[in-house]
């Protein structure tokens, strides 16, 4: 098994889809939810206009990357997928996380912020709780199969089609408790609001982020704050993906006029 720190700076690695975008005044980096791989983003990029450069990101134990073993602690991934986006960060960016996706993302954009004194144009949050109450909910990375995969069955965070099959029940459950121990290891400090508009998203059916925990991003944005709820539970992006889609390249437009 390969650690994540031993290929943590391939680009092809950590952004495996990533085609030719000759247009490209912007770049979106998208940052897939526990369980799920860059690909749940294969399906964005016709539905975004030829300006926007969608780069999602893939991390270990997953797809092209199953030989490498998942993180359960989230400082040294974002170490790790702030050097990887650092040569892409050529052009004015953007970020999208969904779920642990969005943690993830707003560490990456304060690190970068940090680091290489570049700051996002854009940041859109989806279907999960503010920064700053992370800490504060229950832990069930440790929980035992039958009682962890119950749960992540009734937070939608195993497909339906997948509850048929036991054997990729099983192996999604073993990359879920990675992904879930890593973000329950996150541990918030204080830093500087984002002067950049923020955007949050989530499902009006929801049982596991509520609209209050969504809302409490506002702390995190200096500048313009939007909510926007879609029908759907955790899972919302899926069928409401167009939708989503031209919401994101709206906001995203007035950053590349």
């Amino acid at each position: 098994m390969i650690e994540p720190a031993e290929l943590a700076i391939n680009a092809s690695l950590w952004m495996p889809y990533c085609e030719q975008a000759p247009a490209a005044r912007l770049t979106l980096f998208c940052f897939h939810c526990a369980g799920s791989g860059a690909s749940m983003f294969r399906t964005w990029r016709p539905h975004l206009p030829a300006e926007i450069d969608l780069r999602a990101v893939q991390l270990p134990g997953r797809e092209n990357r199953l030989k490498e073993r998942a993180y359960t602690h989230i400082e040294p991934l974002i170490d790790d997928a702030t050097q990887a986006l650092k040569p892409h960060l050529d052009k004015p960016f953007a970020i999208f996380g969904h779920s642990m996706g969005a943690l993830v993302g707003f560490e990456v954009a304060r690190r970068i912020r940090r680091s290489y004194q570049r700051d996002p144009v854009h940041l859109f949050f989806s279907s999960y709780p503010a920064g700053q109450l992370v800490q504060f909910r229950q832990s069930i990375a440790n929980l035992p199969d039958d009682e962890f995969v119950d749960r992540a069955i009734r937070y939608h965070w195993i497909p339906d089609r997948l509850l048929k099959n036991r054997e990729w029940t099983k192996a999604l459950s073993e990359i879920l408790r990675a992904d879930v121990a890593t973000c329950e290891s996150y541990v918030y400090q204080d830093d500087e609001p984002f002067m950049c508009p923020v955007s949050v998203f989530g499902g009006l059916e929801d049982f596991y982020v509520s609209r209050d925990e969504l809302l409490a991003w506002q702390e995190q944005a200096r500048g313009s704050f939007k909510l926007r709820l879609f029908p759907g539970n955790h899972s919302y992006h899926q069928d409401c993906r167009n939708r989503l889609l031209s919401t994101i390249a709206a906001e995203l437009s007035q950053s590349v006029q």
